[in-house]
């Protein structure tokens, strides 16, 4: 079973077992695909595969939208390289025995580019811009019509004009200031669409700034006739830039926004390590316990993948709040184990009281639930992370 590792503040490490692997739809700079990898759109519509006979091949399900052509080489020891100046590169060696670059996007002026497996099936080099600076001009998702459920807040004076609605750049109506409407959308695609607005009258599209995923936002269509909800403002009537919120909120590559997030359980679980054999004190006599006790934690990482996430979270046990943060980077690995161990020695005096008493050593773990989606699918999976050492005399009943 494939496992997933966090690493966490306070270098603790938990497991969280995984039964499918999240698609990769990027190869980001430096990255590459060997022979028989693939990237995928997170919902598997759209699959590139580096093959092993050295052409790189781009699918919609069991339809061939592009490919580059070099089947023909009968290329040995093929790979797709995402290279750092920013140019896409097919190497492999060749029926002369000469290994080089045998295809490429010519896009070196570029540094830092990376390729996208974009969720309507087109293929795309993308710089630090997030412009296409190379493409498969193969937009193959289905047309579909929905319906779009449009509300709009009161605007401050001097904007209250016309908002226009694109859905894909393609006008899709006109909102007033206060309205609701709902509009036919004809020209929506099956899987990732993008939405934004122009003020009519100054011609500034919403929200302001020139950073295209503040000024679009993206949805999922799953199927035609679904109704979309859209909640939009410019400006509202306090100054500020009003909402911009659309349900079936994705991000720019079809992801849902948040594709890790973490709860956690509001009191700590005991797990004990060991215990001292019962004895009976003197009241008031003491006797001082020492030990050295450990915990080890291993993952076994069999096939995973490149997520970044930060994650936030607060943690309330009686009167005591923790708040914490989880920066975890998961990386792509293969047959490797992972493991943390925590040590220390623990001491702690018995205090005679006339009755059996004992010392426990106990480890204090934090439980929650992480949310994670998994090709496409929501999986809700229980973690148990130490938290601390715990060491204690307690009465015999």
């Amino acid at each position: 079973m494939a496992r997933i590792a966090f690493a966490l503040a306070l270098s603790v490490v938990f497991a969280v077992p995984v039964s499918a692997q999240v698609p990769k739809s990027e190869l980001y700079s430096g990255e590459e695909l060997l022979a028989d990898q693939k990237l995928s759109t997170v919902d598997g519509r759209c699959v590139l595969t580096m093959q092993g006979d050295g052409n790189l091949v781009l699918m919609w399900h069991d339809k061939v939208l592009w490919d580059s052509g070099t089947a023909r080489l009968k290329l040995r020891e093929p790979k797709l390289a995402m290279q750092t100046d920013g140019n896409l590169v097919i190497y492999g060696r060749g029926t002369d025995g000469t290994y080089g670059a045998q295809w490429a996007t010519d896009t070196a002026a570029h540094r830092g580019a990376k390729l996208v497996c974009e969720i309507d099936g087109n293929l795309s080099v993308v710089n630090s811009s997030n412009s296409r600076v190379w493409e498969s001009n193969t937009v193959a998702a289905h047309t579909a019509a929905f319906k779009l459920k449009v509300k709009r807040p009161e605007a401050t004076q001097g904007f209250a004009t016309q908002l226009e609605i694109y859905i894909n750049g393609i006008p899709a109506g006109k909102i007033g200031s206060g309205a609701e409407k709902t509009f036919d959308v004809p020209h929506g695609k099956l899987g990732r669409n993008e939405v934004s607005a122009i003020s009519t009258a100054v011609n500034v599209r919403f929200p302001p700034g020139g950073d295209r995923d503040a000024s679009y936002k993206y949805f999922a269509l799953n199927q035609p006739g679904e109704t979309i909800n859209l909640t939009i403002g410019f400006p509202t009537l306090d100054g500020q830039p009003g909402p911009f919120n659309v349900s079936n909120a994705v991000d720019r590559n079809g992801y849902p926004p948040e594709v890790v997030k973490i709860v956690f359980d509001k009191e700590l679980k005991r797990e004990i390590l060991q215990e001292e054999p019962a004895i009976v004190l003197a009241q008031g006599a003491t006797k001082v316990y020492s030990k050295r006790v450990k915990v080890t934690q291993r993952v076994e990482v069999l096939e995973t993948f490149r997520v970044e996430a930060d994650l936030r979270a607060k943690l309330t046990t009686g009167v005591k709040t923790v708040e914490g943060g989880i920066r975890a980077e998961w990386q792509k690995a293969t047959n490797t184990t992972q493991e943390t161990e925590t040590e220390t020695v623990q001491s702690c005096t018995m205090v005679g009281n006339g009755l059996p008493q004992k010392v426990v050593y106990s480890a204090l773990y934090q439980t929650g639930v992480t949310t994670m989606y998994i090709d496409g699918k929501k999986l809700d999976v229980p973690f148990k992370i130490f938290d601390r050492f715990d060491v204690h005399p307690e009465n015999v009943k």
